[in-house]
This record gives C-alpha cells, structure tokens and sequence, in this order.
C-alpha cells in the first residue's frame, strides 16, 4: 500500500486555472483554484504566481508540478507548451527551485494526473492504463506494469495531438487537425458559436461547459447534440489509441469529465466498435475518482521521489 513518508505541494497548471494541493501521508490536507483568466501567463508572470502559492502552504515541503506541453525529464525543461507558447525552452523546475530554495519536480499534467488515479485513485492496481484529461485541451498519459511510460521525450501517449481531421482546424501545437480541437472545451465553445448557440455568446470558455451541461440536462437537444459529437470524436481518437497501446481500462479525468453522463455512453460505444475486435470484450472504462484535484495530487506524488519508485 502506498505510504508516501512526508508532506508535498503539488501544483496542476491548466489552461484556465492554476490548482494547488498539500499531501500529508497520501491524505489531502488543503486544495484551492486560482483562476488564470486576465492573468499574466509569462515565464516572469506564472513564476511570481507559483512563488506566490508556495509561500501560501509556509513550509519546506518539496514541489511538484504539471504542465501542459512536453517536459524534458533529464533536467525538469519545458521544451513547448500549446497553452503558453512563451515557455518554449523554458526552465521552469530550475528557475522556481532557485527561487524558493527547495526542491521542484516537473512533470506533463497527464502523466501527473494518471500517477494520481493508478496510485490513489480509480486505476489503483491496474497494470495497463490510458489517462484521458478532458478539459480546456485534451490530454493522454499511459501507465504500464507500475510505471508512467515516457517514450523517448516525455511525451508517450499524449493524445490531444494525434491528427484527426486532414487540413482541419489550427491547433495550439502549431499543426491542424489534432483530436484536441474536435474533444475539448475549445469543441464546444467553436461548435457553439458555428451552430449560433446563444446561451454561450461573450461567455469566457471557462464558462462554456458548464453552460452547454445545465442546458443539456435541462432537455436541450442543441446543446445534447454538442456533447454527443464531442463522445464519437473522442470515441473514434482514443480506439486507435487502445489499439496502439493495448491498455485494459481507460481513466477520463479533467474538467469536461463532469459532463461524462452527457457523453460517455456514445464515447465508450465508439471506443468498443472501432478498437480490433478482442480488445472489446474486456475493455474498462471509469471516470477519475480524485476530481479535479488528480492533476495536483499527482504533482504531489512526483516531488516525494520519481514515480517509478512509488507503486504500491
């Protein structure tokens, strides 16, 4: 049973919002949210932030932290991040470390989030995991025989880039097409706008999910509808994921995978009708049991020690 020896911060830096959670012994002592909207996200800006929450918690507690984008494990460097795009080769671990003077670990945001759930959470036990992170982007992680799998640059299993429209819509990564801009909030907000949904007009996209939900279950078919295109997008993606990878369960987390009773039937229905037939029968698919707060505890677990020494 996992034991962690000490307390740690781990901080989960998304699109929208910055979360923050201190462990005590794999408990959750504190959590809180800073929304990022009309906030300053350059290196200078989000470093003041980070130092910020780090003084909040008073303590010499090591630092984890995940971030979107592809962090160079050997050194802690964020070598790009389609969210923040002025953190090309940005050194963030160091730069943070020397200025609180304490240890800082890096990590991308779904591999922290599906250390949380394989550790703590809703894939605890399972040797063969895909992590979904559903949220202003989209996210993937792999976890196999007690491990995060890395790949040759930290980025194995990373789904939200994987091609899936030819030519289709800009992406943040600089390509077209990704599965992200067809199964994510952003989905939503442009399919919104396209299809004239007015409930969401001049709304920040923080606002847009939770918005298009309430409709949705209020008996809007509009806003069903969305939902029910962002399922197959997600569905046709994560098949040829399963298929490359040869995962037993899928853990969708994030923000958006509070709307799974909207989406997650015709998601787990395409999933199972295009992955190669066997991989069906028993394929599992749950929802996060962390929350929200996956991402951070994740983080948390990182800064006790590198995650390949933490299975239970």
């Amino acid at each position: 049973m996992l034991n962690p020896p000490k307390r740690s911060l781990g901080i989960d830096i998304g699109g929208l919002r910055i979360k923050h959670v201190r462990l005590n012994g794999g408990r959750r002592e504190d959590f809180g949210v800073i929304e990022l909207e009309d906030v300053d996200r350059s290196p200078h800006g989000m470093l003041a932030r980070l130092e910020s929450i780090v003084a909040d918690h008073g303590s010499d507690m090591p630092v984890g932290i995940g971030v979107p984008g592809i962090v160079r494990k050997v050194d802690g460097m964020i070598v790009q991040s389609p969210n923040f795009p002025a953190w090309n080769d940005f050194d963030l671990a160091k730069r943070l470390s020397s200025a609180i003077k304490r240890p800082v670990a890096l990590d991308n945001d779904a591999n922290a989030f599906l250390r949380a759930e394989c550790l703590l959470g809703a894939g605890r036990g399972e040797q063969h995991v895909l992590g979904i992170t559903l949220g202003t982007g989209l996210g993937g992680a792999l976890w196999s025989e007690g491990r995060i799998q890395r790949g040759a640059r930290g980025m194995a299993g990373e789904l939200g880039h994987v091609p899936f429209q030819p030519d289709g819509v800009l992406c943040g990564c600089g390509s077209k097409g990704c599965i992200e801009q067809y199964a994510s909030t952003q989905f939503l907000a442009r399919r919104a706008r396209e299809t004239g949904y007015v409930s969401t007009v001049g709304v920040a996209m923080v606002r847009v999910g939770r918005i298009l939900a309430e409709d949705a279950r209020a008996g809007n078919d509009a806003a069903m509808n969305l939902y029910q295109e962002l399922g197959n997008n997600l569905g046709v993606a994560v098949a040829g994921m399963v298929n490359l990878s040869d995962v037993a369960m899928i853990v969708t987390g994030g923000g958006l995978s509070g709307a799974y009773d909207l989406f997650g039937q015709v998601f787990e229905q395409t999933v199972r009708e295009r992955v190669y037939g066997a991989m069906a029968l028993d394929l599992r698919f749950q929802v996060a049991k962390l929350g929200r707060e996956a991402g951070a505890v994740g983080a948390a677990l990182l800064a006790l020690g590198d995650d390949d020494n933490l299975a239970p």
